[in-house]
């Protein structure tokens, strides 16, 4: 499930997040998403307008915390996730992790469970893992 570790060169998992997504901008879209959504795709769609983030961590307040649980927020969803399908698998998910750090317990049981319904899941804490994963 682990993309690759090397890249030491930024300060946060944040920073590697933001970066990753610049990067993705720069990709098109894989030409069978193009085929496949042609009738509501951007024809200069990016893989970045693929993908998505649900903001679950970072510090907050408690009342923060309950009103983010309130609203549905659960604990280990992969920072990265797409829901268009990525053949051979139904879509995918990709957890973050700034260098020398690795998915919680809660993380890990989230990407395994995507994976058994079918998702490309896994982990990374390299820019170039990250653009590697989403190239599929």
């Amino acid at each position: 499930m682990r993309a690759a570790a090397h890249n030491a060169g930024f300060a946060s998992e944040d920073d590697l997040q933001i970066a990753a997504m610049v990067r993705l901008a720069r990709l098109p879209a894989p030409a069978w998403v193009a085929d496949a959504w042609s009738h509501t795709l951007n024809p200069k769609a990016t893989v970045a307008d693929l993908v998505y983030h649900t903001p679950n961590g970072g510090g907050r307040s408690k009342r923060e915390a309950g009103r983010f649980k309130a609203m549905g927020v659960q604990r280990g969803v992969p920072d990265l996730i797409t829901a268009v399908p990525v053949p051979p698998y139904v879509g995918a998910a990709l957890e973050l992790k700034q260098p020398g750090n690795y998915p919680t317990p809660n993380q890990r049981a989230e990407l395994q469970y995507r994976h058994q319904l079918g998702h490309a899941v896994g982990w990374a804490d390299d820019l170039e893992a990250i653009v590697t994963f989403w190239r599929r």
